[in-house]
């Protein structure tokens, strides 16, 4: 059982009775009226604590009473609570499964997403060995344009070459056509003073080609007119016989001495002459092709007896033999025939542009002292040598 504060007033109220009855009892009467003093004392507290007690009580039932109104409110707010936390957890358990869901979908993905990135691994290492490919591809690719870019500027460097080159023949073919348009004109002017000069009888062969241009013909019959020969020897026939022929018939004094080394073209020159009525000054002759005699000459040359009765030759016309015979095929006329020229004469070299016919020009000059360049106007291509020797040079 419980000793609460009232029944311990009780017990000590009726402990202190009993002591006051046996204190009174036994005459002790100040214990008595001390105990009783202590009673009275212990019902003045014991009231009060009962009065504090009950007015605790009331306080109690008031605070009880708020309790139950706080609880109340509690339980409601707890109610809402758990129904707030309830909702607060259905919601969540549904974010949850949707984040579950998300994140199943995401695993999903994440595994789409890893094959894919793996393909497309695989195929970037794909594109890269085709890359790498590639490249050595256009490594030799590089290589060959390299090289195709050295032989562009190698064609480049040709093609400039061959542009200058090309714009130099050019030039030089205009420069060719404008010198060959120049000849044509002094051709041109040359025979139409020969026309002028002499009026033939017959028709006359074309000038030109193995025969003497107009202006080598203009020349030669400056220097017959100038000179007036008396004899006349021409190393080849042709056109230009017909010429001098004229212009000797003209003078009224003078022969021409014509020699071809072929039957054929006598013959030819043989009919020209006697239709332009000229067989009184033009006598024309065969000489075959044979050894010429000479120790530092091996081409053939004219045989010597068709002219060794000329003598005191005026006018020596060196028109053949033929290129085609050997090189320097006309040098042997000089010094072959050196004895029988006029200490004055005259030579005439056809062809002298080419260059054997340079050469052999130059090797007279240089053999023969006396024999320099006459200042007569010059054909094209014929040039003219005057002697002038003294007694104690003419040779044996």
């Amino acid at each position: 059982m419980r000793l609460t504060k009232q029944r311990a007033a009780m017990i000590a109220a009726g402990i202190a009775v009993v002591v006051v009855g046996v204190s009174a009892g036994l005459g002790w009467w100040q214990v008595a009226l001390t105990m009783v003093a202590a009673v009275q004392v212990a019902g003045v507290v014991l009231l009060v604590d009962i009065r504090g007690r009950m007015a605790r009580s009331h306080e109690v039932r008031k605070v009880s009473a708020s309790v139950r109104k706080t609880h109340r409110r509690l339980d409601n707010v707890g109610t809402r609570m758990l129904a707030a936390a309830e909702k607060n957890r259905v919601e969540t358990a549904d974010g949850l499964a949707s984040i579950g869901q998300a994140l199943d979908e995401r695993r999903v993905a994440e595994a789409s997403l890893q094959k894919e990135l793996s393909d497309v691994a695989a195929s970037v290492d794909a594109h890269r060995a085709r890359v790498d490919a590639w490249g050595a591809q256009l490594g030799d690719w590089h290589g060959e344009l390299e090289a195709v870019r050295t032989s562009l500027a190698e064609t480049g460097q040709r093609v400039s070459a061959a542009l200058d080159e090309a714009e130099q023949d050019r030039r030089m073919q205009d420069k060719r056509q404008a010198a060959e348009l120049a000849r044509h004109v002094r051709q041109t002017e040359a025979l139409i003073q020969l026309y002028d000069r002499v009026q033939p009888r017959a028709a006359m062969p074309s000038s030109g080609g193995w025969a003497l241009d107009p202006t080598g013909v203009l020349t030669l019959l400056e220097v017959v007119r100038q000179r007036r020969p008396e004899l006349v020897l021409e190393l080849g026939s042709g056109t230009s016989t017909l010429w001098v022929g004229y212009v000797l018939q003209q003078l009224g004094a003078g022969r021409v001495v014509a020699i071809d080394h072929e039957e054929r073209f006598a013959e030819l020159t043989r009919a020209n002459v006697a239709a332009h009525g000229l067989d009184d000054v033009i006598d024309v002759r065969v000489a075959a092709l044979t050894d010429p005699g000479l120790p530092t000459h091996e081409t053939p040359w004219y045989d010597h007896a068709a002219m060794a009765d000329l003598r005191d030759i005026d006018l020596l016309v060196v028109d053949g033999p033929p290129k085609a015979t050997g090189p320097m095929a006309r040098y042997p006329a000089v010094p072959v025939l050196a004895g029988q020229l006029r200490d004055d004469a005259v030579v005439a070299l056809d062809d002298a542009t080419r260059p054997d016919e340079r050469e052999v020009w130059h090797r007279w000059r240089r053999e023969n002292d006396g024999l320099d360049v006459w200042a007569v106007p010059p054909g094209d291509a014929l040039k003219v040598l005057a002697l002038n020797r003294s007694a104690g040079d003419e040779p044996a």
